[in-house]
Parts: structure tokens; sequence; C-alpha cells
């Protein structure tokens, strides 16, 4: 069944139109002219295009000085585009440029935001939507694929569609902060494991401020989700065994979807960079929280009405390791052989995802990122020739395709 399958149209939101504007402080009247009649929506230079550009190089007053550039324009107005809603997110609208509507964005950057990404989505947060987001399916999901293929806008259009179809979401923009020893940590005899209470804390404080009304309705043997979730929250010593019990309550409650998003995810399956009192490497599997996660991730455990949606990155400093990619039959950077040492435990994690393969955009796809960047300034032509040229040297690959675009934005 496709994710989304289940999803409910969302009561119309007062917000759902997004505007910009720059704010430009006007310079001071000269005596002996006329009073310069103001601008609206901080317009630099020059006349607007049709889509937001300014014709020619903007001039742009700074200290007494007057500046040039051809790289400088207005804000573009993108308040034409669709708004990112379930309704709008349909086969019809593939490859359209869509806004993220302002009161999904200020949720998500609750949980953060890849860092590339949330650059992405300066002045205004848009994404084009991809045919992939409307089909991965439900259950434990890997995506895979090239660096820059898209992996973290599918998984930003999957929780934009989430949250306002009213599920319950928690997002993990990234898996490296579970693992790099940036949070106390403590041995648990009872356990065997090493607890991060701190770490858990902010699980808890996000997971609520995002959801909290759908968590009040959930409920439990001691009230409601909602108080359970606050009140682990607020207390470090019990956050850790709050942070199960509200796993173990959203994995048996049948009210609503629940989406789990790990980006960096390859971070899970490999040693991480907190150390035992012998100074040897704890994997992620002796930490509370990850091994909770993966928990989930392998099956062990399940929920009723949940996915988790895991997402691959190339970060150089946290590379997929062979315990990830052989079990799911993934290329390697370096050959995988008999002699290559594999961790039975992230083999076993590993083994109960699905993977879905993020491949080049499509045409539809291509072509509204190139109207996107165009109207953002960022890219030049109103030709075909600019589109298929680009699209031909980059493969479809959208992080290839920005780069040649603003490769030909800084020739002109």
């Amino acid at each position: 069944m496709s994710l989304l399958a289940r999803s409910v149209r969302p009561v119309a939101s007062t917000s759902r139109l997004l505007h910009t504007s720059a704010v430009v402080e006007a310079a001071k009247k000269a005596p002996a002219k006329p009073a310069a009649k103001k601008r609206q929506g901080g317009n630099f230079g020059g006349a607007r295009k049709a889509g937001g550009a300014a014709s020619g190089p903007a001039r742009i007053k700074a200290g007494g000085l007057t500046l040039k550039s051809a790289l400088a324009h207005d804000a573009p107005d993108l308040s034409d585009l669709m708004q990112l809603y379930p309704e709008t997110m349909n086969a019809a609208n593939v490859g359209k440029p869509a806004v993220i509507p302002r009161n999904t964005l200020e949720q998500l950057q609750v949980f953060g935001l890849p860092r590339r990404l949330s650059q992405e989505l300066l002045p205004v947060p848009t994404t084009v939507l991809r045919c992939l987001t409307l089909s991965l399916p439900t259950g434990r999901v890997l995506l895979a694929g090239a660096r820059g293929s898209g992996k973290s806008h599918i998984v930003l259009q999957t929780l934009a569609r989430a949250l306002s179809a009213g599920h319950i979401v928690l997002s993990l923009p990234s898996a490296v902060p579970l693992v790099d020893s940036s949070a106390a940590y403590a041995y648990n005899a009872r356990t065997r494991l090493f607890d991060q209470p701190a770490l858990a804390c902010q699980l808890l404080d996000r997971l609520g401020k995002v959801n909290r009304d759908r968590l009040k309705e959930v409920r439990t043997d001691s009230g409601d989700l909602g108080e359970l979730v606050a009140r682990g929250a607020r207390d470090e010593k019990r956050s850790v065994q709050v942070f199960e019990e509200v796993f173990a309550a959203l994995a048996s409650q049948t009210q609503f979807d629940v989406v789990v998003a790990v980006d960096d995810a390859q971070a899970l399956f490999r040693p991480s960079a907190y150390r035992a009192p012998d100074y040897t490497r704890l994997e992620p599997y002796h930490l509370s929280v990850p091994a909770l996660l993966l928990e989930y991730i392998a099956g062990r455990k399940t929920m009723a009405r949940g996915t988790l949606l895991l997402a691959l990155s190339s970060l150089p400093q946290h590379p997929a390791p062979p315990s990830l990619l052989a079990p799911l039959g993934l290329p390697a950077p370096a050959p995988i052989t008999a002699y290559t040492p594999l961790d039975p435990t992230h083999v076993a994690n590993a083994e109960a995802l699905q993977v879905v393969h993020v491949g080049p955009m499509g045409k539809a796809e291509t072509a509204g990122m190139y109207e996107l960047w165009r109207r953002r300034g960022w890219a030049r032509g109103d030709s075909d020739e600019a589109l298929v040229a680009a699209l031909a040297a980059a493969a479809g690959n959208p992080l290839e395709l920005g780069r040649s675009w603003r490769e030909t934005l800084r020739a002109v």
C-alpha cells in the first residue's frame, strides 16, 4: 500500500499563501529634488520580468556607493505556485514546483533540516514534486541513490504531506548526532545499554511540540500520550524509559499513521564515536536511542500503522559501511570480498529494510526544476536548448543540474 493511500484531506489553513518581501531603507531626499516614488517589494533595480527576476544588472546603494551586479535581483514572486498539500500531491502535478506551506515548514524546522536542504529552501521554501514521492511503500524503507539524486527532498515531501494529513511525525534530519559522542551517556545495568538521557529529552520535546494535539488523543495507562511525552521531556532521569514507553504506545495505537524519518541513516550501521570504559568504540546498538530505533528498523518491534523512512547520504566522515551495503546489494566504493569484516548485528538489522532506488529526474521533473531556478534568477535562458543541454550533461541528477546552471549563470 502506498504511503499516500492513507491521506486525509486536511482542514483548510489560513496560511496557505507564503509571501516574501525585502525591506529596503529609503535614501534621504535631496533638498532640490522631488521625493522619489517608493517601490513596493524591495525592487532594487530595473523593471520586474514575468517570474520575478530583474532585467539587467541591479543597482544597490550601500554606504554612498552604487554597486552593480548581474547576479543581484529582487526576491522572486512565487505566490502563484501550488501549495504542497495532500490534495495537490498527485500524478497530474508531478514535476511542478510547489511552495511548502508556512505552518508545515515551521513544524519541520522544530526537528531541524539537513544543512544543504535548509539552504535550498531560501528565500522561499520550494520543491519540485517527485514521482517517487507518490509511490513510496509503507513499512521499513531505505532510500538509496547517487549523491545529489534528491533523497532528502523526497523525505521532505513525504514529511510535509504527513504533517498536513494529520499524521504523527518524528524526524531526525541526521542520525550522526545519535552516535557522535556529543551527548552525555551512562551505563544501565538493567538494559545493558548506555543511556543517553539528554538526547532522549531533546527528541521527546520536539515530538511533543510538533504533534501535541494528536498525542493528546492517544490514551495510555497513565493518561494521554501527550502528558507522558511532556513528563519525559522535563525529566532526564526518566527520559530514556519514557522514550521507550512512547514508542511502544505509538506502535500499538491505531488512531494515527506514524512516520519516523532518519537522514544520514548509514551512521546507525557503523561504529559510533562513543567509548566504553576500556576505550573500545561502542556500536549504535549499544546506545539507548539508536538501539531503540534499530529494534523497529530490524522488525523485531513493529508498528501497527507506522512507516520508517531512512535515507543514505554521502557524508565523507560517515560513509556507508560494508555491513549495510553487502546485505542490501548496494554498490560499494571498494570491493566487498569474503575477507571483508562484517558486523553480524548490523547485517541482520539491514536485511529487514526495503530498498527504494532514487534515480535520475524525469523530463517533467527536470523542466519543473529549471522553471523554478529560472524564476529565482539562478538559471538563464528561456529556450529548450539550455534545458536539454543541462539534462544531457547531468544525466538527470538534481545536484549536477543545479551546478551546470550556476556555472552558466557565472559565465554570463
